[in-house]
C-alpha cells in the first residue's frame, strides 16, 4: 500500500551544547534542570556559561521526556513563557536575531539552550497521544518565535467552525525509470490554516483509517540539522497518523497549509 499524506502546514537541528553524564534518562533531572534555566531567566540565580551548558546538556540528555507528564509540560512551556516575555522570542531577540553558527563558539548560551529546548518540545510534547492525555495543557500553547517563521496569522473568529476538503488521496506507482521522489508519500494541500495554540480535529471516512494515511502539519518537512548555521528551529512539521475517523492535531508553531 502506497502512502499519503493529507497535508496540512505548519523546521530540526539537534544541537550538541555539552556531553552529560551517561546514564539513563531521568524526569526529575529534567525538571531540576528546567528550574535552573527559570532561575537564570528570572535572574533570581544567574548561571555562568560553564552553568547554562551544564543545564543545557542535562535538558538535552532527558528531552525525551519532556512529554511524559502535564506537570513536565507545564513546567516545560511556563520556562519558554518566561524567555519570550524577558528576553524575547527565539530569533526575534536581539542575542537571536542574526542566528548563529551551528558548532559553538563561546557566548550565546542561553539562545543556544533554548533552542534545543523548544525542538525537544515540538519533537515529544506535541505528539498524537499526548493530544487525548494532556490536552489541558497544550490547548492554547504557542510559541512566539513562529512570529519569525513561518509567520503570524491572526486566530480565527470562530474556532468552532467546520471546514470541508476533498482531497485526492491516490498515489500510483510510477510506471517505467524511477522518477525523484516517487518513492516518498504524497503530499496533498488542504488549503486549512491552523493558528498557534490551536488544536483542530480532523474526520475522514473509515477507509482511510489504518492505511498508511497520515496528516502533516507544517509543509516544512525537511530536517535541517546539517545546515552550518541556526537560522530557525530544524523540525517543524508534526506527523499525525490516521488511526480513527477522528484525530486530533495541533499547532504551536506553524500557521498555514501549504
Amino acid at each position: 500500500m502506497r502512502r499519503a499524506y493529507c497535508y496540512l502546514f505548519g523546521l530540526s537541528v539537534a544541537v550538541v551544547l555539552s556531553s552529560a553524564q551517561a546514564g539513563p534518562a531521568s524526569s526529575t533531572e529534567l525538571s531540576r534542570a528546567m528550574q535552573q534555566l527559570k532561575a537564570h531567566i528570572d535572574k533570581t540565580a544567574t548561571l555562568d556559561a560553564q552553568g547554562l551548558n551544564r543545564q543545557a546538556a542535562i535538558i538535552q540528555k532527558n528531552i525525551e521526556l519532556i512529554g511524559q507528564t502535564a506537570s513536565i509540560i507545564g513546567e516545560a512551556l511556563d520556562v519558554v513563557s518566561r524567555y519570550e516575555t524577558k528576553v524575547g522570542p527565539l530569533f526575534v531577540n536581539k542575542a537571536t536575531r542574526i542566528g548563529f553558527p551551528r558548532t559553538p563558539a563561546g557566548g550565546l548560551e542561553l539562545g543556544r539552550a533554548m533552542f534545543a529546548f523548544l525542538q525537544g518540545l515540538l519533537d515529544h510534547a506535541f505528539s498524537p497521544g499526548n493530544l487525548q492525555k494532556f490536552r489541558k495543557v497544550l490547548d492554547g500553547a504557542a510559541f512566539k518565535t513562529a512570529s519569525y517563521f513561518p509567520g503570524a496569522v491572526d486566530a480565527p473568529a470562530d474556532p468552532t467552525s467546520v471546514h470541508v476538503r476533498l482531497i485526492n488521496a491516490s498515489h500510483p506507482a510510477c510506471w517505467g525509470i524511477p522518477v525523484m521522489d516517487t518513492e516518498k508519500p504524497a503530499r496533498r494541500p488542504t488549503a486549512c490554516y491552523l493558528a498557534p495554540g490551536s488544536i483542530a480535529t480532523v474526520t475522514v471516512s473509515r477507509s482511510m483509517v489504518g492505511k498508511g494515511f497520515s496528516i502533516r502539519v507544517g509543509a516544512h518537512s525537511w530536517d535541517l540539522w546539517k545546515k552550518p548555521k541556526v537560522l530557525r528551529l530544524g523540525r517543524v512539521s508534526i506527523v499525525y497518523p490516521i488511526e480513527d475517523i477522528h484525530t486530533s492535531i495541533a499547532n504551536e508553531l506553524h500557521w498555514r497549509s501549504v
